[in-house]
């Protein structure tokens, strides 16, 4: 072995053991569910990739013989490596769903279901019977297909999610973050259906390599406009999200309705029963108000706007918009077990959609909301509460 694969491979093992300590740490110091079981497993196929690599070079300088079961070794650990990309790209795309942390928790169980039959049922198959998967020094289409066949279905049906999500004129303030969590599936299959004709060039870890990258970017460009903890929209989204508002008022002259809420006996709640109590509170809340949403025929905006107030733009809306809002919204909480204790205030004015007004719209709903507590809490101390 020459020096340059020498250096090659110690430059895989340091990089390994570099990617595994951040696994290690992550394990320990993960925020939230999607941050934390998007970066493992993606973290995991980094490390698959640098020992493919290592195992590899090993076969190029004969030091490990390079017949069919090290053909198909290799291939078997790709295979796991692109496996656990879909795990990290499956939890990824159910925070941009709008999911919560238990469907997280339930869906990478289901992922590592499928890490354990694939690897129980390919690897026999696989192994035992080489000499049909490998003809004339190639491989036959069925071994891709066996192989990859669940990284192509999961692909296609992350790519669809997206696409699905970007036709949805509610989700603009997303377009960038689903167009590359739409094409990004497209370019691993691309290199991988390419890789099929060109055995000797390692094409398929190239195609790998940009497709984490480009999930990497669609993940922080999420982040970007998403508030970590309750999945709603953040103020840069909210900011984005006005103004395309803005565009849209000046060929259409609709008013649309601005609802600032705010959680009724929070702060006492964070004190008395912990932070932990108090994000979970917040994270059921913005549930609802999502579930909300999706009862209605509106187009909904929900920013959480900071601490545990919320902004709710319900577009081309009226007077009575605001009344339906809290009905529905306080007989959703009354009817969800871990929201029925929660109660809130809201106060709402009609907006035109034009950005010159929307701080002093804002600042008057703030008003009114204040004056709607204010009121919640007389009404309670009357009766002693």
């Amino acid at each position: 072995m020459n020096s340059d694969a020498l250096y090659y491979i110690l430059a895989n093992i340091v990089a390994m053991i570099t990617l595994l300590c951040l696994f290690i740490g992550n394990l320990n110091h993960g925020d939230y569910h999607y941050k934390q079981y998007s970066m493992n497993h993606l973290l995991i196929a980094v490390i698959l990739l640098c020992g493919q690599d290592i195992f590899w070079t090993l076969v190029d300088h004969d030091i490990v013989p390079k017949n069919n079961t090290t053909f198909i070794l290799a291939n078997y650990i790709m295979c796991v490596a692109i496996l656990y990309v879909c795990g990290a790209w499956l939890c990824y795309t159910q925070t941009i769903n709008g999911k919560t942390d238990a469907h997280f928790i339930k869906r990478v169980k289901t992922i590592i279901g499928f890490y354990v039959i694939s690897a129980i049922v390919l690897a026999p198959v696989l192994f035992i019977f080489q000499d049909f998967w490998i003809q004339d020094g190639r491989p036959i289409m069925g071994l891709y297909v066996m192989i990859y066949a669940f990284a192509i279905v999961t692909f296609f049906a992350i790519s669809s999610i997206s696409i699905r999500l970007l036709v949805q004129r509610e989700n603009y303030i997303h377009r960038k973050t689903y167009i590359i969590n739409a094409l990004s599936p497209i370019v691993a299959l691309g290199f991988g259906f390419i890789q099929m004709f060109t055995v000797e060039i390692p094409l398929m870890c190239s195609g790998l390599s940009i497709t984490m990258l480009l999930l990497v970017m669609s993940s922080l460009l999420f982040q970007n406009i998403t508030d970590p903890l309750t999945g709603l929209m953040n103020r840069n989204g909210l900011r984005k999200a006005i103004d395309r508002i803005e565009e849209s008022s000046k060929v259409s002259k609709h008013e649309h309705l601005l609802i600032m809420v705010d959680l009724n006996d929070f702060k006492n709640k964070n004190d008395t029963l912990g932070h932990l109590k108090g994000d979970e509170i917040l994270v059921n809340f913005a549930s609802a108000i999502r579930e909300y949403t999706n009862k209605t025929d509106n187009k909904t905006i929900v920013c959480r706007y900071g601490g545990d107030e919320f902004l709710i733009i319900v577009k081309n809306a009226n007077d009575k918009s605001a009344d339906e809002f809290k009905t529905i919204l306080e007989d959703l909480l009354r009817s969800r077990e871990e929201t029925k204790d929660v109660h809130f205030s809201a106060g709402y004015v009609m907006w035109n959609g034009t950005l010159s007004t929307f701080d002093n719209k804002l600042s008057a709903a703030d008003q009114l909301m204040y004056k709607d507590k204010k009121y919640n809490k007389s009404q309670n101390l009357m009766n002693g509460n």
